[in-house]
């Protein structure tokens, strides 16, 4: 079996963004005498830089105590002198566990580390465990670069030696899930050293707010492509950046898709951006790819001859470089602010533009406003539709569904079903819809045949939705008819006020 076939066969893509509790057998709390900064540090490496940890064993006394005297700068001190102590270990081949440090050092990095990304010895240590054969995960090595795409970006170029040495071990090995995802990772390091390093200047790009014609070129574009459905449309264009982009004398390109306007790396990303191509008079949506250096090529245009792609592929790679520069993007930011003035907000300028395309379109959920009750909650509901028109359509439009206003009936039954009589800000809501889900499966609010007791949350709660997907569930106090969240990990319990403020908590919560 080969050296990385070994490394995966042991290797687990669950490595923590941060540490994590460990589930201890009840037992009463700890307590250990902290009289100074030294005493926290002593309990910090007890704990082996797991807070959680030291919450759940030791007494509150002891947590009140510690954080007294582990000010957030000698925390990160203190991390950054272990984590050099763990791969030092490694390094001089003290190490007990190898595997175990690596995940140590990721995690503690991971979670209090923001300038010293250790790159330099951490690239010595790998050397050194490729060069013995000693077989350690080198999923670890994925972890840890995927770092250089988010808050070590500024050191990416740094990352480059160890990027080199890792694909040269994977070279002659036979392709994987785990090998390509870090041959992924390695490609995304180098697409952000790439996005630094800019356009070629003969190119002559510049920053610029998208004018009406081009916006009309792309909106055209869009109508073809779906043969005039204009739902279609609106859901297709729903990530074009309608405010901004860059341009020379060929071209005006700008994103059409989420990830090709952000820095973030994720395997799943797809890359897509759209031009005005101004000789030829036509627009393009395409796919691109990174390639091995990390550079921007086409993969896919959609409705646009290959020829003309062919044509104009340094000028769209040079373009890309441009957009994605961030020194050459906060230049521009930064020109708009001092030319508009106070008052002015770059972000709710690019809204307001996304949102104008959105509305050429035609309105998706109007029918909405023709029903909302004039009641308490009448106000924050117009702002839901509103809300639903902006940001539904990126996440498919199907996926936003709100059900018929209840009738008296329906909410009569339920309250016999639960035994009380359902809070007023409940029942406004139900008179607009007996139940919705809101973006997507995320967020759903609970109609008269689900709404609920429930065991789980205890007998002072209602169950009328869930959101976020991960087990989090929408409450009702019975005992006041707050409106909040309950959460499965604490128990605790956060209101909202009432029904329309826990509408405006999902709006914010997914703005």
């Amino acid at each position: 079996m080969s050296f990385f076939r070994n490394l995966f066969s042991r290797s687990t893509n669950n490595t923590p963004d941060a540490p994590k509790p460990v589930k201890q057998e009840e037992q009463s709390p700890k307590h250990f005498q902290i009289d100074s900064a030294e005493d926290a540090k002593k309990l910090l490496q007890l704990c082996e830089f797991n807070e959680y940890l030291m919450k759940n064993q030791y007494d509150s006394e002891t947590c009140r105590n510690f954080s007294q005297f582990a000010e957030s700068s000698l925390k990160k001190q203190w991390a950054a002198d272990y984590c050099t102590e763990l791969l030092t270990g490694i390094k001089n081949g003290i190490s007990g566990d190898i595997s175990q440090d690596l995940r140590k050092f990721y995690s503690i990095c991971n979670y209090y580390i923001s300038s010293d990304c250790f790159i330099e010895l951490y690239t010595e240590v790998w050397r050194n465990l490729f060069s013995s054969g000693k077989k350690v995960p080198t999923v670890l090595i994925k972890d840890y670069l995927n770092l250089f795409t988010g808050r070590f970006s500024k050191s990416a170029p740094e990352a480059e030696e160890l990027i080199k040495l890792t694909l040269s071990q994977l070279e002659h090995e036979e392709p994987s899930y785990s090998i390509d995802e870090l041959k992924r990772t390695c490609i995304a390091v180098r697409g952000i050293i790439s996005d630094m390093n800019g356009a070629d200047s003969s190119f002559r790009f510049e920053f610029a707010l998208t004018e009406p014609s081009v916006i009309e070129k792309l909106r055209n574009y869009y109508l073809d492509k779906y043969n005039g459905d204009n739902e279609a449309a609106k859901e297709d264009s729903a990530c074009l950046n309608c405010y901004y982009g860059v341009k020379n004398d060929s071209i005006f390109l700008t994103a059409s898709s989420e990830a090709a306007d952000s820095s973030f790396y994720h395997s799943w990303d797809i890359y897509e951006f759209a031009a005005v191509f101004f000789a030829e008079d036509t627009a393009s949506v395409f796919q691109c790819k990174r390639d091995e250096d990390g550079r921007f090529v086409i993969e896919k245009g959609y409705k646009v001859s290959e020829p003309l792609l062919e044509k104009y592929e340094p000028v769209i790679s040079a373009a890309i470089s441009f957009y994605r520069n961030k020194e050459e993007s906060d230049k521009f930011r930064d020109k708009l602010s001092s030319q508009m003035g106070d008052g002015y907000s770059f972000n709710k300028e690019r809204f307001k533009a996304d949102s104008e395309l959105q509305k050429s379109f035609g309105s998706s959920f109007g029918y909405l406003l023709e029903r909302i009750p004039d009641n308490g909650l009448s106000d924050v509901l117009k702002m839901l539709v509103e809300f639903c028109e902006k940001s539904a359509p990126r996440y498919g439009l199907e996926n936003t569904f709100f059900g018929e206003p209840a009738t008296a009936e329906e909410i009569e039954a339920c309250e016999k079903r639960i035994g009380m009589a359902l809070p007023e800000s409940i029942k406004e809501f139900l008179a607009f819809a007996n139940g919705a889900q809101i973006i997507n499966c995320s967020n759903v609010l609970h109609g008269t045949a689900k709404i609920c007791n429930d065991e789980y949350i205890g007998d002072e709660y209602l169950l009328i939705g869930s959101i976020i997907g991960d087990g989090t569930m929408l409450c009702c106090r019975k005992s006041d008819g707050c409106c909040g969240e309950f959460d499965h990990e604490t128990g605790d319990f956060i209101s909202f006020g009432n029904y329309g403020g826990m509408l405006e908590y999902i709006m914010d919560l997914n703005a």
